[in-house]
């Protein structure tokens, strides 16, 4: 990375400074709840849970006490791969971590050295130990090149194949060291001591440091897996097939929860104690995600949907007017677009919203998206599953959301926000549906709207 020196004004340097602020606070609140779900997850273990911390060490470079110079340049390396597993043995018996440390001379820590570490973790080290474990919490850090990826996303269901529910959480970017951090250190250290040392003879690969490691190293578990052992296990695995299937995950850098399940499909939340899925990845099947942004402006921001071949049988969508609709025979002037106020304290702060159903398009704006500053997670509002609180009978994998920007839609729970009102365009409306595109649309509507102030 190359520093950059910029020279300005001090109100330049402040500028600068806020418009780093609202990702800065995304990155804390990330930080603090991803590493406050760890904690809790191993504070409240149940006897059928399991929570797991993996991570690649930094290699292991076969040194020799009286080597020549030269030696230094064609030193063999070692890759480790580390997990601590926090389980019980029984209901009445405290949690205690298990160590182990895989050593292997596969130095790509690529995906399927990973899918074959994490299915002998957890079939092997997990089951075999704790057979009554039924469900496992996987944590680790977020690297897309190795456990943050759409085909490890798509081993996922590999992975509960023997019956245990898997969960992956990730931590936030540059936060998650732990335990595993200890047990590689430890690991080198223990196997460097001994050869300076001259307490063992020469250790050149990965299986006499794997033995070392093991004779010497007793709090820690060390398993050997050399390249044969991994190609073998990946043909096993079927993994060429498996991610050769595996789905795009759009978005996938700011997910921090992984959860597999039925269907089959993937639940991706932004945080792991997010109530309900940030939005759901069908993986296979013709149901699929998009998710987008143009161009920055004012013509509708992000754009969400969920495609599908099936029709929907979608009536009539609002939010906590859809009762009311239902239930009333007025009818309802498209025409009519209507504006309300976000804050009770701030006349020129308002929500427009606009609803679609024939079309399968939500419209929302905000006339002044980011007016305080927040962190984006703590204002992400689960899109689609808001509607099926509304309504359990819509079908939700058709529908579009466009907003000034992926976080600027009303918070329903929100005290200044709940005031938004929807306009309503009913199924039942004789008025004929606008031909232009929903990105013609929105622009349309926001640069109508954007300057008007409430009385």
């Amino acid at each position: 990375m190359q520093k950059t020196m910029k020279e300005g004004t001090v109100e330049e340097a402040l500028d600068c400074l806020s418009e780093k602020i609202p990702s800065f606070l995304e990155h804390v609140f990330i930080k603090r709840k991803q590493s406050a779900f760890f904690e809790d997850s191993i504070a409240n273990l149940n006897e059928n849970e399991a929570v797991v911390q993996v991570d690649f060490s930094e290699n292991y470079a076969c040194q020799h006490q009286d080597e020549i110079q030269s030696a230094h340049w064609c030193q063999e390396q070692v890759t480790l791969f580390t997990v601590a597993i926090w389980a019980k043995d029984s209901a009445n018996t405290d949690t205690t971590c298990n160590s182990h440390v895989i050593v292997t001379d596969d130095h790509n820590h690529d995906k399927q050295s990973i899918a074959v570490f994490m299915d002998y973790t957890i079939n092997t080290l997990v089951k075999e130990m704790f057979p009554q474990v039924a469900s496992v919490d996987i944590f680790s850090d977020g690297p897309s090149s190795q456990f943050k990826n759409r085909y490890m996303a798509n081993f996922y269901q590999t992975l509960q194949q023997n019956g245990v529910k898997i969960n992956w959480h990730f931590f936030a970017s540059s936060h998650g060291k732990g335990v595993v951090d200890g047990l590689g250190g430890t690991v080198r250290r223990v196997v460097w001591t001994a050869v300076s040392s001259r307490q063992v003879p020469r250790v050149g690969n990965a299986e006499e440091s794997a033995k070392v490691a093991n004779a010497l190293c007793t709090a820690i578990s060390t398993h050997l897996f050399l390249k044969a052992d991994i190609i073998k296990a990946s043909i096993i695995l079927g993994l060429d097939n498996c991610f050769l299937e595996a789905k795009p995950i759009p978005g996938i850098a700011k997910i921090h929860c992984l959860e597999p399940s039925e269907g089959p499909s993937l639940h991706c939340h932004l945080y792991s104690s997010q109530p309900s899925p940030h939005k759901v990845i069908h993986l296979h099947g013709n149901q699929d995600i998009s998710w987008g942004e143009s161009s920055g402006d004012e013509s509708g921001g992000s754009v969400a949907t969920y495609e599908s071949s099936e029709d929907s049988d979608t009536e009539i969508v609002t939010w906590r007017y859809v009762k009311w609709i239902k239930d009333s025979d007025s009818t309802h002037d498209s025409n009519d677009d209507t504006l309300s106020q976000g804050s009770g304290v701030n006349s020129e702060h308002w929500f427009l919203g606009v609803v679609l159903p024939k079309e399968k398009t939500i419209v929302i704006i905000d006339s002044l998206p980011q007016n305080f500053i927040k962190p984006t997670a703590t204002t992400q509002v689960d899109k689609m599953f808001f509607l099926k609180e509304v309504d359990k009978s819509i079908t939700i994998d058709q529908w579009s959301f466009y907003t000034n920007k992926p976080w600027e839609i009303p918070q329903q729970l929100n005290s200044f926000d709940c005031e938004a009102i929807i306009h309503f365009k009913s199924e039942y409306s004789k008025a004929k549906l606008s031909s232009e595109s929903q990105e013609a649309r929105a622009e349309r509507l926001s640069r109508r709207y954007h300057a008007r102030k409430l009385k």
